[in-house]
């Protein structure tokens, strides 16, 4: 189901007993059976199989559908954009008859797919009524939805106006500054990334985070991308120091994967080769060690595999990594989207666009996946 191992595949093998029995059940006596099964499926949030499931619903019960975000998401998952215009059409319709306050995001939701269903004239109609109806604290979730729906130009550009609205005091505004913060990086505009990184790390010192583990992790992380920016900023006026300042991010996530995110694409950015392969050596013979003294710890395969994805390093032995991990949790959408990004990291854009669909398909609900997706569709193949 993606949560646990599964080596056997008994989680697919469970949801096609679970439809054999369901489809040999005699129609007047399939309630419980039904029940059965959309608890099995529910469990995995299997897209495919969930809509599959949708058309058994009673009619009564299936037009509630159009209300739950999760329908719209599971039909985009498989790509049937038409039939996701028609939920958001729908919903748009009844929120003007039941008079109340304009909803923007949905505006942006309707905009996106409209544009997937190659309506493009009909899309532009709905971005201008988003602008209309938006206000200044709509920003982070019309850029949301215009992300969910794989529209990324127009959800990055509301990510940055919603940075200069958001309250400082609000968590939003955390939010959108490592948002803003990963653009930047992206767009190797180092100190300005490094300078909202730092404006995150000032936030956690507001607050008592010593008896929380995951915080004070997250804190680590957010310094290791305030001192990336500035180290690399300053990379043309003080090489030295600045590689010097590199050298302490690297060791605070020596075989970290979250190492892996930021660190090394930007590194290899800013054409350190040398440095970014001595480091990068370093941290692999680290969660090699791990993944050896541990072969059926199919998170820490998962690891090593995105590493050295994001390295550009190693990538016949992560994939070989990721094979095992899948065979171990094949539905897993993190494991499936590492192995995307290895296949582009090979130069296989179509073999990454499958391998993220199929992420996709098992996490409808998370954006990152689809921001991969849309990453593996139209980005440069990279180079090492």
């Amino acid at each position: 189901m993606g949560v646990v191992s599964d080596p056997d595949g008994l989680g697919k093998q469970w949801r096609d007993l679970g439809w054999a029995a369901f489809e040999a059940t005699p129609e007047e006596k399939r309630g419980p059976v039904f029940e059965n099964l959309s608890l099995l499926i529910g469990l995995s949030q299997d897209a495919r199989n969930s809509i599959r499931l949708t058309g058994y619903h009673p009619e009564e019960q299936r037009a509630r559908l159009f209300w739950q975000q999760g329908y719209p998401l599971q039909l985009s998952a498989l790509g049937r954009w038409d039939e996701v215009v028609a939920v958001y059409q729908s919903n748009i319709e009844r929120i003007v008859g039941m008079k109340v306050e304009p909803q923007p995001q949905w505006h942006a939701s309707l905009a996106a797919s409209l544009r997937h269903a190659g309506k493009p004239e009909e899309a532009v109609k709905q971005d201008r009524l988003v602008e209309k109806f938006s206000l200044g604290r709509d920003g982070m979730l019309i850029a949301n939805n215009y992300a969910i729906a794989q529209d990324y130009p127009r959800a990055i550009a509301w990510w940055k106006r919603a940075l200069i609205l958001a309250d400082p005091a609000t968590e939003t505004f955390s939010e959108l500054l490592k948002l803003n913060q990963t653009l930047l990086l992206q767009e190797g505009r180092w100190l300005e990334a490094g300078a909202l990184a730092e404006a995150r790390a000032r936030s956690f010192l507001s607050d008592d985070v010593s008896g929380s583990y995951s915080m004070l992790a997250e804190g680590r992380g957010v310094r290791l991308n305030s001192d990336l920016g500035r180290a690399l900023g300053h990379l043309g006026d003080d090489r030295a120091r600045s590689i010097a300042a590199l050298g302490n991010c690297h060791r605070l996530y020596p075989y970290d994967a979250g190492l892996a995110d930021d660190f090394f694409p930007a590194v290899r950015k800013a054409g350190l080769i040398q440095e970014h392969d001595a480091w990068f050596k370093e941290s692999w013979e680290r969660i090699m060690a791990v993944v050896k003294r541990y072969p059926e710890a199919h998170n820490s395969a998962n690891s090593a595999g995105w590493l050295a994805s994001r390295a550009l390093r190693n990538l016949g032995e992560a994939e070989a990594l990721l094979e095992t991990a899948l065979a171990l949790n094949p539905d897993q959408p993190a494991y499936l989207d590492t192995m995307a990004e290895i296949r582009f990291a090979k130069g296989d854009r179509a073999g990454a666009m499958d391998w993220s669909a199929r992420a996709i398909n098992f996490a409808p609900s998370l954006e990152i996946f689809r921001r991969q997706y849309e990453h593996y569709r139209t980005a440069p193949l990279p180079k090492p």
